[in-house]
């Protein structure tokens, strides 16, 4: 590839024997093509910044990950003990309601019983 010097006129192409072309014996191309050349280069890639998107989060709680990590395992063990207990406190409420309807159940039975009786007697009489 060749380097460019830039002239009012005309572009010089310098040569590996570093001379430079002149405007009589010149390359002939305008300083218009150079720029052309210059357009048709493949522009060099810059990498993208990569988006870190805890970043307010890791602010707030501390940029340690470990830290973050302790507190993220200690919020869902927290969450299953409460999910445990609200379970556990809803089976006590579902045999504590059985057995209040049990006794319902039984005291309407001995009613009837009693109620019986009572019809009984008073058919003998």
């Amino acid at each position: 590839m060749h380097q460019y010097q830039l002239h009012p006129t005309t572009c010089h192409k310098i040569n590996n024997s570093n001379e430079v072309c002149s405007e009589t014996s010149g390359c002939g191309s305008s300083v218009y093509d150079l720029v052309k050349d210059i357009l048709a280069l493949p522009k060099p890639k810059v990498p993208k910044k990569k988006r870190e998107g805890l970043n307010s989060r890791a602010r707030n709680e501390g940029t340690n990950t470990e830290e973050r990590r302790h507190k993220k395992r200690e919020r869902r063990k927290r969450k299953k003990k409460e999910k445990e207990e609200k379970r556990k406190n809803k089976l006590e409420e579902q045999e504590v309601r059985k057995k209040e309807r049990e006794e319902k159940k039984r005291l309407r039975e001995i009613q009837k019983k009693e109620e019986k009786k009572k019809k009984e007697r008073e058919a003998k009489k």
